[in-house]
């Protein structure tokens, strides 16, 4: 159990990381995106020489350029939530999974272990050193006295 409980918790903990490390990257674009829209939206209209009416064109064009900003200040949030939302998934099931330490089916995920062992153990080749009657000579030679 004690392979298996430590695979389990390695994948989820990378994985968490991996997406919360994605998420706080995505985050500080977010903010640098949201400081440029509201200091373009706050910013003053201007007024060409003495004249006291705004220039049309320059106000459509930070007008368009503002509408640019808050489509991709949207589009961003949207990813953004959804990466802190598979990572606080991961978070909780992670979470979940070092509290259910040694207390659901630990018989079965020991004989688990065990076989991923000996599966191992066949698949490298190794099966004819690694064996029952090996192990059985070897304790039978140590209580030979």
């Amino acid at each position: 159990m004690l392979l298996l409980y430590t695979l389990s918790l390695t994948a989820l903990g990378l994985a968490r990381w991996v997406w919360a490390k994605l998420a706080n990257r995505l985050e500080t674009k977010f903010s640098r995106l949201c400081v440029q829209v509201s200091g373009l939206a706050s910013e003053a209209s201007i007024r060409p020489g003495n004249g006291n009416r705004p220039d049309a064109i320059q106000s459509a064009r930070r007008m368009f350029e503002l509408g640019k900003l808050v489509q991709k200040r949207d589009a961003l949030e949207g990813r953004l939530l959804s990466r802190m939302k598979v990572a606080e998934k991961l978070g909780h099931w992670l979470n979940r999974l070092r509290a259910w330490k040694g207390k659901k089916l630990p018989y079965t995920l020991g004989a688990l272990d065990i076989w991923l062992v000996l599966s191992a153990i066949d698949m490298a080749g190794m099966s004819q050193y690694f064996n029952a009657r090996m192990l059985v000579e070897w304790v039978m030679t140590l209580f030979q006295v």
